[in-house]
């Protein structure tokens, strides 16, 4: 390949990760790192074209390739429209993207409308969010008479069925209400032959045992949705046994493995890969050089750190974990609490790994919880001092900007070692700092 044809992969790769930047969860991610590393388009015979064969179309980013395809594909198409890209261009191809990705998932879902998933997911019910409900949608193929025959499944009869449009809002979060541990079933009717939103009805309720066995939206929170796509049973049964060992929401692991397209406030973004996955992309270059400041192995500390990360992600409220050496939290706990009044030490680190419980209470008040590389939780309700000197961000909040701030003082000021943040939101973004 000759020089100027890696400059125009390299300057097409360049744009593609600035309009991605709109459609990822994190701009500092595994996927815009695995874009960053290697270019996601080739030429072939003088014609750019999608590398199929780029680490993100592989099994390890699987909840990633279906919105990652379509995107490329259609700023591929764009890109070669305009000669000169600009603001206004970049503008116009994201929009695109965004169209068409919107266009694949209602073609997914049979014809099922974004708008009217997305007016749910705003819609309260007696002022609550419609949080870990689901709609399961019904293929043609299946009647609301064959449904009946489904153990645990409650069918509406048809006066009470309500149709999917913007208007039956209200009723439509009502009824999605009753489908706590389970789904609302949602079809065409039985008289109709066409593909259109408005044919959609709800039929009824399913068992949570057939979340697996249909295309299903699942809400996450207000404005906030998932599309989730069945996996084979082995692997479903699987994530679920390792969920009840580690003593997780089956529902959550399932529907993070399922998870194909996110919508959150008005941006459709594509899902984040694995989450343990995700977790030791970024502690791999973090803990670069752990091995020869700490004497310790690298893997061990991330497997431990990942643990601490499941378990701090049950605080639905959010909290924060500063993780280092056991010499360094014992400092900091000493200089924060005994000195500052900053926080509640410990008169003796207590091992949060033995029960996850102990971490949920530590965790269950404002302020940072220390816990070093052997999962003992030296302090906890800290609150963190330092001067300002990390680039703020004005679209996160104080837990956020804080812990960031404070990591950047102690990285600065102190040779003791590795010092990581994990900063868990009350609307379950964790980050690794």
């Amino acid at each position: 390949m000759n020089t100027s044809t890696t400059t125009n992969l390299n300057t097409l790769n360049k744009y593609f990760i600035e309009c991605m930047s709109s459609f990822v969860q994190d701009v500092d991610g595994p996927v815009i790192q695995k874009i960053r590393e290697v270019p996601l388009f080739s030429i072939n015979q003088g014609t750019y074209e999608i590398d199929y064969d780029h680490p993100l179309f592989g099994s390890e980013y699987f909840q990633a390739n279906w919105s990652i395809e379509i995107l490329a594909r259609e700023f591929l198409l764009k890109y070669l429209i305009y000669s000169k890209p600009s603001v206004r261009v970049f503008s116009e191809i994201k929009r695109s993207m965004a169209l068409r990705l919107v266009d694949n998932f209602e073609n997914a879902l049979y014809g099922v409308e974004s708008d009217v998933i997305s007016a749910i997911a705003g819609e309260r019910y007696e002022s609550a969010e419609g949080k870990g409900l689901s709609i399961s949608i019904i293929p043609r193929t299946l009647s609301a008479k064959q449904l009946k025959k489904c153990p645990g499944a409650v069918v509406f009869k048809p006066e009470a069925r309500m149709r999917l449009s913007i208007e039956n809002v209200h009723g439509l979060r009502k009824q999605l209400n009753m489908s706590e541990g389970g789904s609302m079933a949602v079809g065409l009717s039985d008289a109709t032959d066409t593909h259109k939103a408005a044919d959609f009805y709800t039929i009824g309720l399913l068992p949570v045992k057939k979340l697996n066995s249909f295309p299903h939206i699942h809400f996450t929170g207000h404005m906030e949705w998932c599309y989730c796509v069945p996996i084979p049973k082995e692997d479903a049964d699987r994530i679920k046994s390792q969920a009840r060992e580690r003593k997780r929401n089956e529902l959550q692991a399932l529907v993070e493995a399922q998870c194909r397209l996110v919508y959150k406030h008005g941006r459709l973004q594509v899902p984040k890969i694995d989450p343990k996955m995700y977790y030791a992309s970024i502690l791999n270059i973090l803990l670069e050089k752990i091995d020869e400041e700490n004497n310790i192995n690298k893997n061990n500390i991330i497997s431990k750190v990942i643990d601490l990360i499941e378990e701090a992600k049950e605080q639905k409220h959010g909290t924060v974990l500063i993780i280092s050496n056991s010499a360094y939290l014992s400092d900091e706990s000493a200089r924060l609490c005994q000195k500052s009044k900053r926080g509640i030490e410990l008169i003796k680190p207590i091992d949060v790994m033995k029960d996850s419980n102990i971490l949920k209470r530590l965790t269950s008040i404002d302020g940072a919880a220390f816990v070093d590389f052997d999962g003992k939780c030296h302090a906890c309700g800290v609150i963190l001092d330092g001067t300002a000197k990390a680039q703020g961000d004005m679209s996160r909040g104080a837990r956020y900007n804080s812990t960031k701030n404070y990591l950047e003082n102690m990285r600065m000021n102190n040779s003791s070692g590795v010092i990581l943040g994990i900063v868990v939101s009350e609307d379950g973004m964790v980050n690794v700092l």
